[in-house]
């Protein structure tokens, strides 16, 4: 189990390293694997992938379509 998770450079959890015992012909559950981790101490890495920057066309601003002014007049202090 530790080759496995060392060789997936601290990246897989429980059900990766499981699908790998599978293929070594290991027979386990999942939950077994999850638990035998946890007492070992070996956790997935979280975060490892280049973040994804969504591209496209920069926003404008909407056409004033009503003709409203936004100018209001100056305040008047009435005190």
């Amino acid at each position: 189990m530790k080759a496995f998770y060392v060789a997936s450079g601290g990246t897989y959890g429980s059900p990766w390293i499981h699908a790998d015992l599978r293929e070594a012909g290991e027979q386990c559950s999942v939950n077994r694997v999850a638990k035998i981790m946890r007492q070992h101490k070996l956790k997935a890495q979280i975060g490892y992938k280049r973040r994804h920057i969504k591209g496209g066309k920069t926003s404008r601003i909407a056409d004033n379509l009503l003709a409203r002014q936004f100018n209001p007049p100056a305040r008047i202090n009435r005190g």
